[in-house]
């Protein structure tokens, strides 16, 4: 019995968001081809190439849900500009290798 690895069948990531707004978040969601162990996104400054935040998470079942505040080290908000992210997700099963889906998003703060 063959098992096929774990992929991203689609991504709901919003291109921009504007954290100008109290309470306002960058949110994105990933829809699995079956469930993940894990999950980790990073965020990289598309400009200085440095990692601003990175969210984990445990087990996930047919989707990942991210919220990230736009905040980086020290809980200040990032500067306006251009983020890259990048999902990774093991497999539960172990079959084949993590899912990787990249992106990026544009901050206005």
């Amino acid at each position: 019995m063959t098992t096929s690895p774990l992929a991203v069948i689609a991504t709901d990531s919003p291109a921009r968001v504007d954290l100008r707004a109290a309470g306002s978040k960058y949110t994105g969601v990933w829809h699995l081809s079956k469930p993940a162990a894990s999950w980790k996104l990073t965020i990289v400054s598309a400009a200085g190439g440095k990692t601003v935040r990175t969210l984990t998470g445990g087990p996930a079942a047919g989707k990942i849900s991210a919220t990230w505040d736009g905040t980086g080290p020290g809980g200040r908000k990032v500067p306006t500009g251009t983020y890259r992210w990048t999902l990774t997700a093991p497999a539960a099963d172990h079959v084949g290798r993590s899912a990787t889906v990249k992106g990026s998003v544009a901050v206005r703060s």
